[in-house]
């Protein structure tokens, strides 16, 4: 869906900016599209630098 999204974005000449709001956009349709199917998850600050590697 993200990637339609960006493409449809790229049928008329755009600026930086105009593709990167697309983008952004599109990312955020999936997001949204995930967390309706209920396949995200989150984590703690913690649990992320832990799964990371990085000391706090």
């Amino acid at each position: 869906m993200a990637e339609y999204l960006r493409l449809c974005a790229l049928e008329e000449p755009a600026g930086q900016e105009a593709l990167e709001d697309a983008e952004d956009l599109a990312e955020f349709r999936d997001y949204e599209a995930r967390e309706a199917a209920g396949t995200t998850s989150h984590m703690t600050m913690d649990e992320l630098r832990q799964h990371l590697g990085l000391e706090r």
